[in-house]
């Protein structure tokens, strides 16, 4: 698992790299980076997105649940509760966000990039 510290840390990357990247940047830095289990700041931290499920560093589809769906769920829910949500990662044995409980995802280090997803065979081939 990662550690709170490098969560956070990878938080507050996120939104320097939103900001400096106009948001079209961080985009399109992060649809490539799905496929990966990663976005432009777990990249630049060196973590990783894990599906709990099947054991495996999370997919395309997996991250834009994640990102997309279920962060702005929680955002909307969080607003509601003062953002105590927010801070659900504190008490979680798992260290997990809320986020990362809807699309059951856990973020992990990865620093020697253990947990690359192998490549995927050409469907042309």
């Amino acid at each position: 698992m990662s550690t709170i510290g490098l969560r956070f840390g990878g938080y507050l990357l996120e939104g320097v790299l939103f900001v400096f990247t106009a948001g079209i940047g961080w985009l399109i830095w992060a649809l490539f980076l799905f496929p990966q289990g990663q976005t432009p700041a777990k990249q630049l931290l060196q973590m990783r997105v894990v599906h709990i499920g099947e054991q495996h560093t999370a997919r395309f589809w997996r991250m834009f649940l994640r990102e997309f769906i279920a962060k702005p769920v929680i955002a909307i829910l969080a607003t509601a509760t003062f953002f105590i949500l927010y801070l659900w990662l504190f008490w979680d044995r798992n260290r997990q966000e809320l986020w990362d409980k809807l699309a059951s995802t856990l973020v992990v280090s990865d620093r020697q990039g253990l947990l690359r997803p192998p490549p995927r065979p050409d469907s042309a081939q």
